[in-house]
């Protein structure tokens, strides 16, 4: 299954009525670099600040046939390295911030996790350290984990409020105000010199559209819980479209993937196919029944030459072609 970033949205039923709660996951699904997956990612507080990891690996997973894992391998105490990605959020909205972890050998490394949150107010730091050492620095709240083995952890944010769940359970574990800060991003990596860090990630994810705890807002696809891959069709708009529409794909051109975004008027069985400069089927990305909607589907070209290649749609009577640019 192609791996993907992910736009959702849940409809939620309330006892005063029936509402529509928008929530925007962003993922990074640790199958490759964080550059590779999103030019979006910057190295902060680095010591070799050029962009370029020297603590980063793709392993295969040991667990999941077919899954990719990230490896963080800070062994360097004189070496910091982290990686920022700018989320824009919104302190009065809040966001929150999910991941898959595991240590890699606590008795080989001072810490096994290091993340910060920061959305333009205030700011926060979670650290693992020793296999069961567990703090949110800036508040001085702590705790304990058994890190050597894997947990989903859910770091809420808004205002100064930081809030820190563990495998999803619905009562918060570590709670704090944090420190004030004017940046706006969240990062990861072995972010203090003199300490050495190992640890792996499966997965990270966020959502700028608020600070949702466990049971609110979209839920964790359980696809990606079961085995780090993702929902191939998403949907991101509810808002009926006023015709069928295929859309140009984004970037263009690209490497190594691209999202094609597309808006069906009424259901009906859909294709979605992407034939080369010969016209030789390449990939099939849709074939099924599909509602009424707007949706995208993330193509993914890393197997495939360099050059000009078509997507097209069928949809019922609808049918359009256009035109990508593959460049590596």
């Amino acid at each position: 299954m192609i791996k993907k970033k992910l736009i959702g949205f849940i409809i939620v039923f309330s006892i005063l009525g029936i509402g529509l709660s928008y929530a925007e996951w962003s993922i990074y699904d640790c199958s490759v670099m964080p550059r590779e997956a999103d030019t979006s990612w910057h190295e902060s507080s680095a010591t070799n600040a050029d962009d370029v990891t020297e603590i980063l690996s793709v392993i295969d997973d040991p667990e999941i046939p077919g899954n990719k894992l990230l490896k963080v391998d800070a062994n360097q105490a004189n070496f910091k390295e982290m990686w920022r990605m700018k989320w824009n959020a919104d302190p009065v909205v809040g966001a929150t911030l999910v991941f898959r972890v595991v240590a890699l050998d606590p008795a080989a490394y001072n810490r096994d996790f290091d993340v910060y949150v920061k959305n333009g107010l205030a700011e926060d730091r979670l650290i693992a350290e020793g296999g069961d050492s567990f703090k949110l620095d800036k508040s001085k709240q702590y705790g304990s984990i058994n890190a050597m083995e894997w947990h989903i952890l859910r770091i809420t944010i808004i205002a100064d409020l930081v809030e820190v769940y563990i495998d999803e359970e619905t009562l918060s574990y570590l709670v704090g105000t944090g420190t004030s800060t004017t940046e706006n991003y969240f990062r990861f990596g072995d972010g203090s010199e003199g300490s050495t860090l190992g640890g792996l990630y499966d997965w990270i994810i966020w959502d700028v559209s608020g600070a949702y705890p466990p049971g609110q807002g979209t839920p964790i696809p359980q696809v990606l819980l079961d085995t780090g891959t993702f929902p191939l069709i998403v949907m991101y708009a509810s808002t009926p479209p006023d015709g069928f529409k295929l859309s140009q794909n984004y970037p263009n051109p690209f490497n190594p993937s691209t999202k094609i975004t597309f808006s069906l008027k009424t259901k009906g069985h859909t294709t979605l196919t992407v034939y080369n400069a010969m016209g030789q089927l390449v990939a099939t990305l849709i074939d099924e029944t599909i509602g009424t909607g707007t949706y995208y589907v993330t193509f993914d070209a890393r197997d495939l030459p360099s050059g000009v290649y078509f997507y097209q749609i069928k949809s019922g009577e609808f049918t359009q072609v256009k035109k990508m640019i593959l460049t590596k």
